[in-house]
């Protein structure tokens, strides 16, 4: 029987699967001394973190449709203004829809409101709760609003 620190030889395929998200399949085969209780297709999958932002889809279009973004980019700051010049350079500065992912690492143990100021429809996602949600057309590009997350989220630091 195999204890902590020794190694199974496996067979693994790493699949990429989007910017900096990658997939791993592998098979403990039967030949070993796991064979008994742990044999068989194990999955696992994770993500190559890159500091300095977050990773932004641009879609040229206010839907977020289409099968792909037209670009993507890491965004250290994420504060876009549409009346000031092409949102996606020499492509679009208006009805442009913006996807970003990635982490978020809190200095400190506490509770987090999130803010954002926008004269459209905004969506803001933490750990797969909407905490923002205000997905809706602005009559006039000037009428911008604040919106405020109802519920201050604990967040643990680093």
């Amino acid at each position: 029987m195999l204890g902590v620190g020794q190694n199974v030889w496996v067979t693994a395929v790493a699949t990429d699967q989007d910017l900096g998200k990658y997939s791993v399949t592998f098979n403990i085969p039967r030949n070993t001394p796991l064979s008994t209780t742990k044999c068989g297709l194990y999955s696992f999958s994770g993500y190559i973190l890159k500091s300095g932002g977050l990773l932004g889809k641009y879609y040229t279009n206010k839907w977020f449709s289409g099968e792909k973004p037209y670009m993507t980019q890491i965004d250290a700051t994420i504060n876009k203004n549409w009346g000031r010049g092409d949102v996606i350079p020499n492509v679009a500065k208006d009805y442009v829809s913006i996807i970003w992912e990635g982490f978020l690492e809190p200095n400190y143990n506490e509770d987090y409101t999130f803010y954002v100021e926008s004269n459209d429809g905004v969506r803001v996602i933490v750990n797969e709760k909407v905490v923002i949600d205000k997905l809706q057309d602005s009559e006039n590009d000037l009428d911008t609003h604040l919106e405020i997350s109802t519920t201050p989220l604990t967040l643990k630091a680093g």
